[in-house]
């Protein structure tokens, strides 16, 4: 969810954001699940996590165009998600400086998820925790500047 704030300068600006996603759900997850997930493998003095493999995730698969709606509720506008191709993807991230590899893996990432590779939901960082993953409208509602 975090990676998303690096479309906010865009979003004030214009309104939009932009990304070689079209129109793949994704089980975006917070950090701070991430993190809770982790501090709670770390600090659990039983076994109960040996041999596990956790992979967090959001409560649910969502696109990027609910992902602008729910921008667009935090900041009273509307927001809008534009797809893009994957060339004026990779255009874009070279302009902004990225080496010509990282470019290219990046724009790997977003043709996988176009796929569906990132559709999926997980319950495990309520197993771990005990505490249901973070809404994206609640990462929103805590995190997006205004």
């Amino acid at each position: 969810m975090q990676n998303l704030l690096g479309t906010a300068d865009g979003i004030a600006a214009q309104g939009n954001f932009y990304f070689a996603f079209g129109d793949a759900k994704l089980g975006i997850v917070d950090t701070r699940d991430i993190a809770s997930v982790a501090a709670s493998v770390l600090l659990d003095e039983s076994d109960r996590h040996d041999g596990k493999v956790y992979t967090p995730t959001g409560p649910r698969s969502i696109n990027m165009a609910e992902a602008a709606t729910e921008i667009g509720k935090v900041l009273g506008r509307e927001v809008r998600y534009v797809p893009v191709s994957e060339e004026a993807a990779r255009e874009a991230f070279l302009g902004m400086g990225l080496p010509p590899w990282l470019a290219g893996m990046t724009v790997e990432y977003c043709r996988a998820y176009t796929a569906g590779w990132g559709d999926f939901t997980t319950t495990h960082v309520e197993d771990v925790t005990g505490k249901p993953a973070r809404s994206f409208a609640t990462f929103v509602a805590d995190s997006w500047p205004r």
